[in-house]
């Protein structure tokens, strides 16, 4: 919650920084990313993974293959951290993707199919 009020409060400071309306989804999404990850680095803390757990049990996906994937995931930078969970977790498109971190598309697509690979050669050596 600290998070999102943080990031709505620099929005409506902002708000006359946005030149465009109708990209306001984006716009705002850059704030709360920007806000959610200087907060990750404050506090550094450990992601919680039991609600995680819970949805494992419903792919059938064992709460090891979760802990193997975060842990792969730890290992990215955070470029490449940040596409994969706007892409797979937040089910973002590349695109918006692309205007939330400010990158053309084929930079954002190459991110994140050197972080799959990445993360799939991690992943296959925790077999």
């Amino acid at each position: 919650m600290d998070i999102v009020q943080e990031a709505v409060y620099k929005a409506y400071v902002k708000k006359s920084n946005l030149k465009q309306p109708e990209y306001f989804m984006t716009w705002i999404t850059r704030i709360l990313i920007n806000c959610a990850m200087d907060f990750l680095k404050k506090s550094k803390k450990v992601t919680n993974l039991e609600d995680n757990f819970n949805e494992a049990d419903k792919m059938k996906v064992s709460s090891e293959e979760i802990i193997d994937l975060y842990s792969a995931l730890k290992e990215l930078d955070e470029r490449s951290k940040t596409v994969v969970v706007l892409r797979y977790f937040e089910d973002m498109t590349l695109q918006d993707i692309s205007n939330a971190i400010e990158l053309p598309l084929s930079t954002t697509k190459t991110i994140l199919y050197r972080a799959l690979g990445k993360l799939k050669i991690k992943l296959e050596g925790n077999d």
